[in-house]
């Protein structure tokens, strides 16, 4: 599809394929055409309520690194992870999640278009994107997913605007979807969701103006990040993985402040070895931002996480998630506060890449 600058964030033709528009040279390596949701919110079960975090992702892959390339075969991805409301501790806990690797994929790949929609689907899993509304239906690693998504709030451009696409072979977005509804079954068991929330990624890697642009090589030094959501407050954190140093976001109801790294401290005060890969991963932050716009505390803690990767001919990745809870509280320059409700999410991400040299 041709990629009108007119209709970079909000139109539906956005998240048709990309990955066809990619300069010369850059599809055969490696690329990386991404429709995903992180979902985030409550559930009841027999031990009481539980927070929960779900990604529900369709990777349209392909090039050498991936060790295949053809125009059928992708990746779902699905990953639930949820834990006790008041467990507070990090605990090798019950999750489910899949890696993406060659050997498991997809070869039933189809997008479709019509006149207000756009439809991906890989193997039972189908998302239907509209204007600023999403259905996530069918069944993957057993888990069957209905949810239906709304979004509030405009995209915010990660790795570049799409026309940049057929030059650079790298562009997306993100829009924050302060409505999710609908429930997965699981074992035989339905789930409802409560007080449901979203983030819809759409993104597109390849071979960047410098490079390689995966996943594998983004985070080779490493990296962190995180979100804290609550209606009035939603905060996103990350660690530069070049510098060594955090910036982040503050979403309130009506704009949004961006924190540079001389504005934003973050301290990491609780930590814990995973024992499925003998590696130490941070469990608790505690965030403070500050300008002439107003200051942010929090402290967002986790206690139940899942393990994910990807896996390519010359390195494969750990993803390390985990969800619990945040408190939090934004000052305005007028004295008045915003806090953030009781039992606000949070969650973050972390992890690394392991070369494998080849050849």
């Amino acid at each position: 599809m041709s990629i009108d600058p007119r209709n970079d964030y909000r139109s539906v033709n956005s998240l048709a394929l990309h990955y066809p528009d990619m300069p010369p040279g850059h599809k055969e390596d490696w690329y990386f055409d991404d429709l995903s949701f992180a979902i985030y919110g409550k559930v009841d079960t027999p031990e009481g309520e539980q927070v929960l975090y779900i990604i529900a992702a369709i990777y349209k892959c392909g090039g050498s690194n991936w060790g295949f390339d053809d125009d059928v075969s992708a990746f779902n991805q699905t990953c639930v992870t949820f834990g006790g409301i008041n467990d507070r501790e990090m605990k090798d806990n019950k999750y489910i999640c899949n890696r993406c690797d060659p050997m498991r994929r997809f070869k039933d790949f189809g997008v479709t278009e019509d006149d207000d929609s756009v439809t991906w689907k890989c193997g039972n899993r189908k998302i239907v994107c509209r204007q600023d509304s999403y259905e996530i239906t069918g069944e993957h690693l057993g888990v069957d997913f209905d949810f239906r998504i709304t979004a509030l709030s405009e995209p915010v451009i990660i790795h570049g605007p799409w026309p940049q696409v057929a030059t650079a072979g790298v562009a997306g977005n993100e829009q924050m979807c302060h409505r999710c509804e609908g429930s997965f079954t699981w074992e035989g068991k339905r789930y409802t969701l409560k007080e449901g929330t979203a983030v819809r990624e759409r993104i597109l890697l390849s071979r960047g103006p410098k490079g390689l642009h995966d996943t594998a090589t983004i985070i080779a030094k490493g990296y962190l990040w995180g979100w804290a959501l609550s209606e009035e407050l939603t905060v996103f954190v990350f660690l530069q993985g070049a510098t060594g140093d955090f910036a982040g976001t503050v979403f309130l109801k009506n704009r949004k402040i961006d924190f540079p790294a001389e504005q934003t401290t973050v301290k990491q005060t609780k930590f814990w070895e995973d024992p499925q890969v003998k590696s130490r991963f941070t469990t608790c932050l505690d965030v403070t931002m500050e300008s002439e716009e107003g200051k942010l505390e929090l402290v967002m803690d986790t206690w139940a996480r899942y393990l994910s990767g990807f896996h390519y001919v010359t390195a494969y990745t750990t993803h390390h998630g985990a969800v619990g809870l945040a408190t939090g509280k934004f000052t305005l320059p007028d004295g008045k506060v915003i806090e953030m409700k009781k039992n606000s999410e949070a969650y973050f991400e972390q992890g690394f890449s392991t070369p494998l040299p080849a050849g």
